[in-house]
């Protein structure tokens, strides 16, 4: 009982605190809104209070956690309403390609890939040819998740899963197995896990992996017996192309082929699957022409982006695919895809 009307009272506490941050937007400057909002929105986190974390400790006792110290990390953080707001309307749900594109294809984001590339050119051909993984694709994914390591996230990783396992039921779950496999991971390289900083989803380091990536693709590839995405870029590449090869990124082929014209039939049969699902036979018999000279049985997929203005409409090989894996969006895979080559033509000029 005593459980329920926490819960009870958390719940309303939370829906109380995003009243007053719908308050505080229409009040702009408002001090006593601002405090309010301040107040509402952290509470110290105990085991006891939150069922979910109550349960996801004693598993982790179960399997030799010390469970002084979890009580000791858990009331060292606050339950923090702004990382379940971005978690539940995140800020690229709401753009379209054109705007989306414009945060990574730009010049300066071209330089920082071109000076990255420079840098870490013997790196990234070890890693390439090690792993078949294209060194364009490496150096874009590391610019989109962390402009190369300058922006890293600023949350409280361990604070914000524990927020994400305690206040967002839908992944609760799978918050909470991301949550064990940080403590794991802090234990393995022997980081502090109040210390460790990320996104609001708990992603770290120059590429951004979760908890789960990092114990399973992470790779010591500069052979100094620590495997740390944090602060070293090259870890970080060979563990970005190591987590490629594991998801069967295909060497030397192609990503996206361009259309010289398309139909409107091809647009209305586009779907939101993220893998290869028609043959160029069936693309071509919808009028559509393509640029390049491709087989007839290929499978491969077609990406129609910002369909209802400007339509950008591309065929997708597996390749393409392959990155969505890194994350399940069509117009992030393309954001890499057309990062990497703009990086990859300023390297060619360079030389």
């Amino acid at each position: 009982m005593y459980v329920r009307l926490v819960r009870v009272l958390k719940e309303c506490r939370r829906e109380l605190a995003r009243c007053v941050s719908q308050l505080a937007r229409l009040a702009v400057g408002s001090v006593v809104l601002t405090s309010i909002l301040i107040s509402l929105t952290t509470e110290a986190m105990e085991m006891r209070d939150y069922p979910e974390l109550l349960t996801l400790a004693e598993q982790m006792i179960d399997q030799g956690y010390d469970r002084s110290e979890l009580q000791r990390l858990f009331g060292a953080v606050e339950f923090k309403q702004s990382i379940i707001d971005a978690m539940t309307k995140p800020a690229e749900k709401s753009m379209t390609w054109k705007d989306y594109r414009g945060l990574f294809i730009k010049p300066e984001r071209i330089q920082q890939g071109l000076e990255f590339w420079e840098t870490y050119q013997q790196e990234l051909a070890k890693a390439s040819t090690q792993y078949g993984v294209a060194e364009e694709v490496v150096v874009a994914i590391i610019g989109v998740e962390s402009r190369f390591g300058q922006y890293r996230g600023k949350y409280g990783v361990f604070e914000s899963l524990a927020t994400l396992v305690s206040g967002y039921p839908r992944r609760s779950a799978f918050f909470a197995g991301e949550l064990k496999a940080f403590l794991q991971l802090c234990n393995e390289q022997g980081f502090n896990p109040l210390e460790v900083k990320g996104s609001y989803a708990g992603a770290v380091g120059y590429p951004q992996f979760i908890a789960t990536s990092y114990r399973a693709y992470a790779v010591d590839f500069n052979a100094d017996d620590r495997v740390d995405l944090i602060n070293d870029p090259v870890d970080a590449i060979g563990s970005v192309a190591n987590y490629f090869d594991r998801h069967d990124w295909q060497a030397g082929e192609p990503v996206i082929s361009e259309l010289s014209n398309y139909s409107d039939e091809l647009l209305k049969s586009t779907t939101t699957k993220l893998n290869v699902d028609r043959t160029v036979a069936d693309i071509e018999r919808t009028g559509a022409k393509l640029v390049d000279i491709l087989a007839p049985d290929l499978k491969v997929g077609v990406v129609a982006l910002d369909r209802d203005t400007a339509p950008v409409v591309r065929v997708a090989h597996h390749n393409f695919y392959v990155i969505t894996k890194y994350n399940r969006s069509t117009m992030y895979a393309m954001a890499v895809y057309e990062l990497s080559q703009a990086i990859k033509a300023a390297m060619l000029e360079a030389r």
